[in-house]
């Protein structure tokens, strides 16, 4: 609280990350590796390894809305957000103008909310922290997931959307566009295009989910499977073995 140090930190990662020749920096992202790359690790060996998620847990339900939540009405175009993103301070305007562009069949089905969050608009439909399967259950109800991300290293939640069958639009920021394939997947546009972003919502709405869940489900077992993903660390460390 009253001394800073900041500065004796960073000269101790310095001389310990400096001396040992055995660093190897993973990162999980393209854009982290790019930070990465610009810091005092820049002159080490750096890879990337994306994370994976568990394909067991999160892949399509099919799932009865009504059952799942009385609250969204049958006939619904859902838009799953997160409400950490929802809610957060540097969104609070980009949520207003979602809202007022906001079509009548359209619900903003809102996941991790705390009471105090619960909305009084009927096209916001709140709920609380979920289980993993029950998470599940909500992508694969989703028309669309929508990460109103500003800074992300390589996002789970737009992985877990895209395993159960359902298109991602996010924001252009960190690594999040490294999950999504444009026009595949999903969709990334520039941070804070709200015009954009309701554009995008609209293809999905007019194209169908189905025509993007396909391609969704493919890639989400090609690059998404934890397995994998940790296959790619022991390769790593294989090799750095057998090069010395």
């Amino acid at each position: 609280m009253f001394f800073d140090f900041s500065r004796k930190v960073l000269a101790d990662k310095k001389h310990l990350i400096g001396e040992n020749k055995n660093v190897q920096i993973v990162a999980v992202s393209e854009w982290i590796a790019s930070i990465a790359k610009e810091s005092i690790l820049k002159d080490r060996p750096i890879t990337v390894i994306h994370n994976g998620i568990d394909l067991d847990i999160f892949h399509y339900f099919d799932v009865n809305i009504n059952k799942l939540n009385k609250k969204i009405p049958k006939d619904s175009f859902i838009i799953l957000v997160m409400a950490n993103k929802w809610f957060a301070l540097e969104n609070i305007d980009i949520s207003k103008k979602i809202l007022e562009k906001l079509k009548d069949n359209m619900r903003i089905v809102v996941v991790g909310c705390e009471e105090r969050q619960i909305s009084n608009d009927s096209r916001v439909i709140c709920v609380g922290r979920l289980t993993a399967h029950q998470l599940a259950q909500y992508y694969s109800v989703a028309d669309v997931f929508v990460n109103l991300t500003k800074v992300d290293s390589f996002p789970t939640v737009n992985m877990e959307a895209i395993a159960c069958g359902t298109p991602v639009v996010t924001f252009d920021s960190g690594g999040s566009k490294e999950s999504v394939i444009d026009g595949k997947t999903g969709f990334v546009i520039p941070y804070g295009d709200v015009e954009l972003l309701m554009e995008k919502i609209d293809v999905v709405q007019k194209l169908g989910k189905i025509t993007f869940s396909k391609d969704c489900l493919d890639i989400a077992r090609k690059t998404f499977d934890k397995g994998k993903c940790f296959k790619n660390y022991l390769y790593l460390v294989k090799n750095l073995l057998e090069s010395r």
